[in-house]
């Protein structure tokens, strides 16, 4: 089927629907967590409603902020949120890469990060971290298809500084291996 790589830097109230689509299982996990009184329904849409104003708020208005989507055959599958950390040198933090459920297993998280990395690399060399679940296989086996090799063995908060000894940090360093 036929794909394409969206960049969003601002989004309209069908893009956060199409966009809370994809985050539906994390948006439910962080719903029992942070709104515990509430019915199932009511917190996921208070979550979602938190998560679409961080998103217009605080990520989009940053200069270099992108949320990128895979779009496929009209569907949005997947995405992530790039945050631009130093223009110089180039310098990235991925966030919530995450893929539908019912799109699971079809390479959709490789195609994208693949596709970012393609992104960045037209413009010189770049740096992207990101952190991830020691538990979570899956992603760690998309990462490090993708070029990403674990540089800490904890994930860092490039914006508090904070530890999670649960992650582990990863990185893709464009200026040390050649894109595949």
């Amino acid at each position: 089927g036929e794909k394409m790589l969206l960049a969003l830097k601002s989004c309209g109230k069908t893009e956060y629907e199409k966009l809370m689509k994809i985050y539906e299982e994390s948006n439910r996990e962080n719903s029992r967590r942070f709104f515990p009184d509430c019915t199932e329904k009511d917190a996921l849409k208070k979550t979602e409603a938190a998560f679409s104003e961080y998103l217009a708020s605080e990520f989009f208005p940053e200069a270099g902020n992108v949320c990128y989507v895979l779009e496929a055959d009209g569907k949005w599958v997947s995405a992530l949120r790039l945050y631009a950390l130093s223009l110089s040198p180039r310098s990235y933090y991925i966030e919530a890469l995450e893929t539908r459920t019912d799109e699971r297993k079809k390479g959709y998280a490789r195609t994208l990060l693949k596709g970012i990395i393609s992104a960045l690399s037209e413009r010189g060399a770049f740096v992207v971290r990101d952190n991830v679940a020691k538990n979570n296989f899956p992603s760690l086996a998309v990462h490090e298809k993708c070029g990403f090799s674990v540089e800490r063995q904890w994930g860092f908060d490039p914006f508090g500084g904070g530890k999670d000894l649960d992650s582990y940090g990863l990185i893709y360093n464009s200026s040390a291996r050649p894109l595949q």
